[in-house]
């Protein structure tokens, strides 16, 4: 499995606002929906590109540094678990 990882598009001439969806297998570029939330257009974007290729499941969602979103198939078992002290 990949992780999707989304970014802003600026607008330009001739295109407004996009978001950007990619990993290794593919991409996907959706129009900015301006009545929705920056979280609810990145959500949306990484949901089409799951969409698209296949990946059913429950999926998560975050922020980088950079201001990219990182959203990864939350699975029956977990990669690991941190317990709080």
């Amino acid at each position: 499995m990949q992780a999707i990882r989304t970014k802003t598009l600026p607008p330009t001439d001739t295109k407004g606002q996009r978001v950007k969806a990619s990993c290794q297998a593919k991409s996907v570029t959706v129009a900015w929906d301006y009545a929705w939330s920056r979280e609810q257009n990145h959500r949306e974007a990484a949901a089409q590109l799951a969409a698209a290729l296949g990946w059913a499941g429950d999926w998560q969602g975050g922020w980088l540094p950079d201001n990219t979103g990182c959203f990864v198939m939350i699975e029956q078992a977990p990669c690991f678990v941190v317990k709080a002290d």
